[in-house]
């Protein structure tokens, strides 16, 4: 997904693991690979970071140097508007 769609596929993802513990068992026989991977393009920061590291082995953020979004936080904006 792109921006707000790789968001939600990145919690989406995090969400279908922890409901169906199976999806994080099952391994495509070819490649020993997780049958399911997201590819989150320039994601804004929907996770915490504990669920970050959690969501790392099965989840991948694309991000432009020059991206904003993927860089904000509440902190970030709280800092901006003082």
């Amino acid at each position: 997904g792109h921006s707000l769609g790789a968001g939600a596929a990145s919690v989406l993802a995090l969400i279908l693991r922890s409901r169906f513990p199976e999806l994080a068992l099952l391994q495509q026989e070819q490649t020993n690979k997780d049958v399911m991977h997201v590819y989150a393009f320039a994601p804004p920061p929907v996770l915490d970071h504990d669920a970050a590291l959690a969501a790392s082995s099965y989840c991948t953020s694309i991000v432009n140097n020059a991206d904003i979004i993927p860089r904000s936080s509440l902190a970030i904006l709280l800092v901006f508007l003082e």
